[in-house]
């Protein structure tokens, strides 16, 4: 199972902040991957399911709070001395201002691609690419992974809000465990 009872223990046992410091330290180890959700957008324009490469005005965008928000955390990332890999995100142009913003680089990647229109089948495709992902990193830093809320749902089985992250411990093969939750408030 995903949720590693170790980390539940852990996270009803301390308070908050230290639960944080707790996964600012398991991040300062390195080989861990941050899975984390877009921070907040502007829903007034654009369509939150429609994917335009070459137009991101049809499409969801980040709001001037999300942009902030996203630049805060790599604030924290760099303030907690944190080694970053890969940079990966879903092509919507609000997951990869995310990444770009907080970490200053980005990849697009088919594999965290909005599931929430998708035809099921594709759907599972796609989080099982996720997941595998997720289980095989093997690196010095840590991969970073942006996505959507329902990536996430179907990945750590909860959500977070706008520019949150789950850190998780890769398990070999599709298997990782939850090890926990960060939070970045939003100015």
């Amino acid at each position: 199972m995903r949720l590693a009872l170790a980390a539940l223990l852990i996270m009803s046992t301390v308070t908050p902040v230290k639960a944080d410091e707790t996964l600012w330290a398991a991040l300062k180890q390195g080989g861990k991957v941050v899975l984390m959700r877009h921070a907040q957008v502007d829903r007034s324009k654009g369509n939150g399911t429609r994917h335009t490469p070459d137009d991101c005005s049809k499409e969801f965008n980040l709001s001037p709070a999300g942009r902030a928000q996203a630049k805060k955390v790599g604030e924290l990332f760099r303030k907690h001395g944190i080694a970053i890999g890969d940079v990966l995100a879903s092509p919507y142009c609000r997951t990869m201002d995310t990444a770009k913003l907080a970490f200053g680089k980005a990849k697009a990647s088919e594999a965290l691609r909005l599931i929430e229109a998708l035809p099921p089948a594709q759907a599972e495709q796609i989080t099982a690419q996720a997941m595998k992902l997720i289980g095989e990193y093997r690196g010095k830093g840590n991969l970073v992974l942006v996505t959507h809320e329902p990536n996430i749902i179907a990945l750590a089985f909860e959500t977070v809000e706008t520019g949150g992250m789950f850190v998780l411990i890769p398990k070999g093969a599709d298997q990782f465990d939850v090890l926990g939750r960060l939070t970045v408030h939003r100015d």
